[in-house]
């Protein structure tokens, strides 16, 4: 996913981003892991920096001492990243769904909330250019903006929030504050909750509770790929959020959930 959202953000953002020119070793001189050749042809036709310079340039990360942090906190960042425990995503095998004929309600559900693009990426994430994303990520507000900071192979990158939700696969028309269901379509979260199950609203709400099968799904779906947690069963606030859109049609993008999580 890292890989789609990279080459979408170079085609959204250009004048927002500005790549680093540190110096790195010749063994960088290549392409996303190990495995996957990286094809910027564009750029590196007509480099606007010195060749030697472009040669240089981070294409490939198979090592955390690979990763450049530039502040103290970053440096702290990565020092906690480097204990933590990474892993792919798990996901649902599209045959499983076909088999349980949930198969068309699932697409219709991702396509009505926009996220389509998204349910259907299946490419493996990289675990270094995920430590380099968190190491790097801060927030800036100008004005009336939220501005999101990171980088991706050694390049900085500034956007909005609705910018990046573009990028990771998001409608474009997608509401990004979540906030604005209650506002402009009534969303309550006691109310909807108790319009798909009969528990009263808690901290250790279950998706068990939950009576139409396709939200069943849908929300074991969100705990797995959106917000992953060991627990599945926990219906978060941020996944009836998520499941009041799929089920009212309304376009919502989890990129701020996501950051958040």
């Amino acid at each position: 996913m890292w890989t789609t959202a990279k080459n979408k953000l170079r085609k959204l953002s250009p004048s927002n981003s500005r790549r680093s020119h540190g110096t790195t070793s010749s063994k960088d001189n290549m392409s996303v892991d190990s495995s996957h050749q990286d094809t910027d042809s564009q750029e590196d036709a007509s480099p606007v920096v010195p060749r030697s310079r472009v040669q240089g340039r981070i294409r490939v990360l198979t090592s955390v001492e690979q990763l450049m942090p530039r502040n103290d906190y970053q440096r702290e960042a990565l020092d906690l990243l480097k204990n933590q425990m990474y892993h792919h995503v798990r996901i649902f095998e599209p045959l499983f769904f076909i088999k349980t004929g949930l198969k068309a309600d699932m697409t219709r559900a991702f396509s009505q909330v926009g996220w389509y693009n998204l349910a259907d990426m299946t490419e493996p994430g990289s675990k270094f250019l995920t430590m380099e994303f968190l190491m790097t990520l801060s927030f800036k507000e100008e004005g009336n903006t939220t501005y999101i900071y990171f980088r991706f192979f050694d390049e900085q990158f500034k956007l909005t929030a609705k910018e990046l939700s573009v990028a990771l696969g998001f409608d474009k028309k997608c509401l990004i504050d979540p906030n604005m269901l209650a506002k402009t379509y009534k969303y309550d979260q006691t109310i909807w909750w108790k319009e798909i199950s009969e528990e009263p609203v808690s901290s250790k709400n279950s998706i068990v509770s939950i009576h139409n099968p396709t939200l069943r799904m849908l929300a074991k779906w969100i705990g797995m790929v959106v917000h992953p947690r060991s627990d599945l069963r926990l219906c978060s606030l941020p996944k009836l959020h998520y499941l009041f859109a799929m089920e009212k049609k309304i376009k919502l993008s989890p990129v701020m959930s996501i950051l958040a999580h």
